[in-house]
């Protein structure tokens, strides 16, 4: 079998490139702009992301050094103050995510395409989504919200698309 050396070095080369990105994300280099957990799609791509979103609103954003922090990611100095980020890559094949917490001001929903980019980014206030809560008290997160009829539409919530979003991947 010809295909089990690539297959190592396919595997290998991804977690030598893991490993380089932890290493590089708990550097000072990093600028606390890269913290979180294992998760690292997720939660630390995910929230440095939304964290360029709210610095181009002028919103002062600081990731949250607690990693483990359940309801929000990210703390802003102007607006809204408790952000929470949810991410959804395209290996997520359910299409939903953990459930959403209570204590967030704020709720950016991050969507990525099958080639990894940015596909939309949806920004939401608590009190447009309690406006349309059908569902039970924290909720999941899933894509479909996002959708044309989902609930960031429905309440009228920022949706950014891949053009406006290509700039912060």
């Amino acid at each position: 079998m010809k295909n089990i050396k690539i297959i190592k070095k396919t595997c290998n080369d991804y977690l030598n490139a893991r490993m380089e990105f932890l290493k590089f994300a708990n550097s000072l280099k990093s600028n606390q702009l890269l913290n979180g957990n294992d998760n690292i799609i997720g939660s630390r791509i995910g929230e440095f992301i939304a964290w360029q979103l709210l610095n181009d609103q002028k919103r002062n954003p600081k990731i949250n050094e607690q990693s483990n922090v359940k309801d929000f990611d990210i703390i802003c100095g102007n607006g809204p103050k408790n952000v929470s980020v949810k991410l959804i890559s395209p290996e997520n094949k359910i299409g939903r995510t953990t459930r959403l917490g209570n204590t967030w001001d704020e709720f950016i929903l991050i969507l990525l395409d099958d080639d990894y980019k940015i596909k939309l980014i949806g920004q939401i206030t608590k009190e447009q989504f309690e406006q349309d809560r059908k569902t039970s008290r924290n909720p999941y997160v899933s894509r479909t919200m996002l959708n044309e009829k989902g609930l960031f539409n429905r309440v009228g919530a920022k949706i950014y698309n891949k053009k406006h979003c290509q700039k912060y991947l």
